[in-house]
């Protein structure tokens, strides 16, 4: 790609910037995590397209920012590089520089099975001073405390909006979510048939302390639940409890796309917006935290996981 003519270089800043817009996918929370102005996050995106000669984003007044095809390219280029640079900027490998080091590592069985397993022989080889501990889940609510007192290193978790108080936060993309049901119930909604409208919906635990906004999202949609969202620990529970007509359900799409595209499960039309997830560090970490941090923004960083 040529760049002849055009005055200006981009950073490595330019890039993270755009990076956090592309996998958040909100110009307002890079513009908190960098602490700039949203003006600025866009200032510094539109020198990077100058630079690059394409748009990296679609805009449309009104609705989320969506990448290009000349964007997918660069996140997914950019995402590398920036891994690489910040590897550059370590004196010191971190197996090298400390003995053997703990990180105690808090994510939902689902994250631990798709991303966490599959790189542990990497860990393995490229870490061999690091041992991970994997920890349950914890609200979000109580992440700060947990990570201030040094009884978590890092947490992997998905929120509405995160806390301002998370040390070291790193938003990784967002979540689009569905609200799903059993074909047979999700046909009788569709109908109008008495009560199934109102049936409860659950949600995963770690969801719990977004149960208000979820409220409001459901309000807007025109659904008004008489009974509250109820929080269920186990995801695969949730599903049995959905596939049989018991209740109806908001997951991830990650999670059930393949499922309501083999016919499990149907979504029901109401839109939710997504939500985020995000990877925070203890300031008491040990540094090999960082490159486990680090392999772990790479590997969720990219697109959803072929299942």
């Amino acid at each position: 790609m040529s760049v002849r003519g055009r005055p200006n270089n981009f950073t490595l800043r330019q890039l993270d910037i755009f990076v956090s817009a592309a996998q958040c996918g909100s110009f307002a929370l890079t513009a908190d995590r960098f602490g700039i102005s949203q003006p600025a996050v866009s200032d510094h995106i539109r020198t990077l397209e100058k630079h690059l000669g394409q748009h990296l984003f679609d805009r449309r007044r009104g609705t989320t920012a969506v990448l290009t095809r000349a964007g997918e390219e660069l996140l997914a280029r950019a995402t590398g590089l920036l891994s690489a640079s910040e590897s550059l900027r370590q004196e010191t490998p971190p197996h090298l520089a400390e003995g053997r080091s703990i990180v105690r590592l808090a994510v939902t069985p689902r994250v631990r099975d798709t991303y966490v397993k599959p790189m542990l022989a990497r860990i393995f080889r490229d870490l061999p001073n690091l041992d991970v501990q994997i920890c349950p889940p914890v609200p979000i609510a109580a992440c700060a405390t947990a990570l201030e007192a040094g009884e978590l290193d890092l947490v992997v978790t998905a929120c509405a909006r995160p806390p301002s108080n998370l040390p070291n936060l790193h938003i990784l993309r967002s979540m689009p979510l569905a609200l799903i049901a059993a074909p047979a119930v999700a046909a009788g909604i569709a109908a109008g048939e008495p009560g199934l409208d109102d049936m409860p919906i659950l949600m995963p635990s770690y969801a719990q302390t977004a149960g208000a906004w979820l409220d409001a999202q459901l309000a807007r949609a025109g659904r008004h639940q008489r009974r509250p969202i109820r929080f269920v620990e186990f995801s695969d529970v949730i599903q049995t409890l959905v596939e049989d007509g018991l209740a109806l359900a908001i997951l991830l799409e990650e999670e059930v796309g393949p499922d309501i595209a083999r016919g499990r499960f149907m979504r029901l039309g109401t839109r939710l917006e997504p939500m985020l997830r995000i990877i925070v560090r203890s300031p008491h970490a040990p540094r090999a935290a960082q490159a486990l941090e680090r392999m772990l923004i790479h590997a969720m960083g990219e697109r959803h996981p072929e299942h």
